[in-house]
């Protein structure tokens, strides 16, 4: 299993430069340039960010595992790594396909009904969304916020609401089913 995984990791570094070479010649990015730019940046701030995704990749792994662990026998760790593995691929695919695939890595790795993981992966998502809502009056009182994010919250705030409400009349409609 090792030797497999090793040659996953090995596979997908090549993968990547590959990838990054492409881009290279295709934009057509002088090497010299690129070295010359890189010998001006500070390491800190680039140490610092990356240590703010991971702090906020396992808090969001960890309001993931909350909302499924009702539901789902999971560990937290599992949790983290689909996460990873939803955020790496949502890089790459479009309308948060990355968040289908973690659905599906999860769901191989643990033998899980990937029906519900979908279901946690939509109630985590709505909850997310939720959230901005719930932050607005504290933009509020910091500050007069642009009028646009008015809008925006308005819509979101209805559109949280609505998928609220169609969630609970799922819910009651699958309650009255006979079993």
């Amino acid at each position: 299993m090792t030797d497999r995984l090793w040659l996953r990791t090995v596979a997908g570094l090549l993968a990547g430069i590959f990838a990054a070479a492409a881009v290279v010649v295709y934009l057509g990015i002088s090497q010299r340039a690129l070295i010359a730019s890189l010998h001006g940046v500070a390491e800190q701030p680039l140490f610092l960010a990356a240590i703010g995704g991971l702090v906020l990749m396992a808090l969001q792994a960890l309001r993931w595992w909350v909302v499924m662990r009702p539901v789902l026998d999971l560990r937290y760790g599992q949790a983290f790594r689909a996460m990873m593995v939803g955020f790496f691929f949502n890089v790459l695919l479009p309308a948060r396909g990355g968040d289908l695939l973690r659905v599906q890595y999860l769901g191989k790795r643990t033998g899980i009904s990937r029906a519900k993981l979908l279901g946690t992966e939509i109630v985590d998502f709505w909850s997310d969304k939720w959230g901005w809502v719930a932050a607005f009056p504290i933009v509020c009182l910091l500050g007069s916020p642009p009028s646009w994010l008015f809008r925006a919250v308005l819509l979101m705030g209805g559109l949280v609401l609505g998928i609220g409400i169609l969630l609970a009349l799922m819910a009651k409609s699958i309650q009255r089913l006979p079993r």
